[in-house]
Formats: C-alpha cells, sequence, structure tokens
C-alpha cells in the first residue's frame, strides 16, 4: 500500500512538473511555482494518507456471500454473461458482482432506502455506465442500485438523489 502511494506521489509530481515547464513556455511573464507539499521527502503528507487509509479499512464490515452467490457467479460465467463473456472466462468478475448483487438484496429486505452505488471503471467486464451489458442493467434495476465509473460520480448520484 505505501510503495502504491509512494508511486502515486512520483507521478503526480511528473505531471505537475511538466505542466509547469509548458505554463512557463505558454505564460512566460507569469511564476508558476510546483506544489512543493507534493515532493515525497514532504514529512506529513504520505503519514497523513496513510492514516486516513487505515481509518478508512478499520470502518469497514466485510461481506461475504453465500453459496448460493457463488453458484449465481458459476452460472453466469458459464453461459457468457456479463461481466463474463463467450471469450473472457473471469470468475472473479462474477463473484464480485453477484456478492454486491446479494449484499443490496439483503439491504433493501432490512429496509435499507438510500441510494446503493456499484462502481467499477471496467467498463469493458460491465459496459459503459450508467446503464452497462443489459444483464447488468436488468440485475442493478431490480436491486435499485445505480452503476458508475468512478467514486466522484457516484458521490454526485448519492448527492442528487438525496437532495
Amino acid at each position: 500500500m505505501q510503495q502504491e502511494l509512494e508511486a502515486r506521489i512520483s507521478n503526480l509530481n511528473q505531471t505537475i512538473s511538466r505542466l509547469s515547464r509548458v505554463a512557463r513556455i505558454v505564460f512566460p511573464e507569469r511564476r508558476i511555482s510546483l506544489f512543493e507539499w507534493l515532493e515525497p521527502t514532504h514529512p506529513t503528507l504520505e503519514p497523513r494518507v496513510l492514516e486516513i487509509m487505515d481509518r478508512l479499512i478499520e470502518s469497514m464490515i466485510v461481506f461475504r456471500g453465500t453459496t448460493e452467490c457463488f453458484g449465481k457467479a458459476r452460472d453466469r460465467l458459464w453461459a457468457g454473461l456479463p461481466p463474463a463473456s463467450k471469450s473472457k472466462q473471469e470468475f472473479k468478475d462474477c463473484e464480485i458482482l453477484e456478492e454486491f448483487l446479494e449484499l443490496v438484496g439483503a439491504l433493501r429486505k432490512q429496509g435499507f432506502s438510500k441510494p446503493i452505488v456499484f462502481v467499477t471503471p471496467n467498463k469493458g467486464d460491465y459496459g459503459p455506465p450508467p446503464l452497462g451489458h443489459e444483464k447488468i442493467a436488468s440485475d442493478l434495476q431490480m436491486t435499485g442500485a445505480i452503476y458508475t465509473a468512478n467514486i466522484a460520480w457516484a458521490y454526485a448520484e448519492v448527492k442528487r438523489i438525496l437532495n
């Protein structure tokens, strides 16, 4: 986790550096400095991000699907239904979707009526959001769940629905 964070900060620094060089060429009369707080040597950024991630992980609840859920994932895979296909046999994606559907169903049975969002950037297997492949769309519609490609979009959808 820490190596991934360091790699992402490094990539961000490189992008900012490139943008800064372009800005100096396009706007030579302006002084545009790099964001120094992103430097990997900065003493507080990395520990703060790791602390936030640790708190998020500590607050999570783990849901493990039932054997029926695994059977549905297997059936989906064998039938070539999205997120699987006849050419791509990807059990893990089928398992993820079936566990999500089972969890949403359980929450809805308990009276949870607020928005629930399925978030994945994997448009190839799930189809383009907000509907996705036809089978994905019908499965999500049955549970009242929404499909988005990223967290920012999911947040915007939840805010829109709740307001």
